[in-house]
């Protein structure tokens, strides 16, 4: 059952990341017998017999919601941090944390599963005080592909809108990057846990901005939308093991 459940993830996600960008490569005139070659000729390159493979993530995609209204709403934080909370009882509490947030979950299910995770851990025997700002991958060849997929698609889909079907094609693109080429390997651990803390907070009042902009599901007056934004950090071991073999 798990195997197919892993086996679904891997082919929606791909599909997700796959299809915005054939979309483009066909605008640009690529032929379906050209797209073939390059997907054969890389899905050859990709399996080497000595290559570990990786092992899907099969995760309650739900989770993630629930440490961000930990960390944005008001009612569970404590001078602008996320709040000890009591296991149970009333608002707030971890039990209400997780019903108001997804009421299909049970909160002593999600309270031993995170203990678990240490994402969560107890303080005392009835408060529980949050650990992690995210849900953490902790086996070295596992990997999220959904959380993957989402982050390729929306690139691709941001840059196939603006590209494709923009009234200005090819304007209006807002396209940033902060980066040096002239930084010493020594501080990308520095500077991983300066970028995690500092995208923390911005993403954090960007869910609590949005939170505050949702159409109420009974008063919808148009389709909604999905807006958002994705930070993106380098592994600091990539970094430094590429700057060991310039050297």
């Amino acid at each position: 059952m798990k195997r197919d459940l892993t086996r679904r993830i891997v082919f929606e996600s791909a599909d997700r990341m796959m299809a915005p960008l054939i979309r483009i490569l066909l605008a640009v005139g690529l032929s379906e017998q050209e797209l073939a070659a390059i997907c054969a000729h890389h899905y050859q390159l990709g399996r080497p017999r000595q290559r570990k493979p990786l092992k899907v993530v099969v995760r309650d995609m739900r989770y993630p919601d629930i440490i961000t209204r930990w960390v944005t709403h008001p009612r569970y934080q404590d001078a602008g941090r996320p709040a000890v909370l009591n296991a149970y009882g009333r608002s707030p509490s971890f039990a209400s944390l997780v019903r108001k947030t997804e009421s299909s979950l049970s909160p002593p299910e999600v309270l031993k599963d995170w203990c678990r995770a240490k994402i969560i851990r107890k303080v005392g025997t009835q408060r529980v005080e949050l650990l992690e700002r995210f849900v953490p991958t902790r086996a070295g060849n596992e990997f999220d592909l959904q959380f993957l997929a989402t982050m390729t698609s929306d690139f691709l889909r941001a840059n196939e809108y603006n590209i494709l079907h923009g009234k200005h094609r090819g304007r209006g693109l807002f396209q940033r990057l902060a980066h040096s080429y002239d930084v010493h390997p020594r501080v990308a651990h520095r500077f991983n846990s300066f970028a995690r803390e500092q995208a923390a907070l911005l993403l954090e009042s960007i869910d609590d901005w949005l939170a505050r902009h949702q159409m109420p599901a009974p008063r919808r007056t148009a389709k909604p939308t999905r807006l958002g934004l994705g930070i993106y950090v380098v592994n600091e071991t990539v970094r430094a093991g590429r700057a060991r073999r310039g050297r």
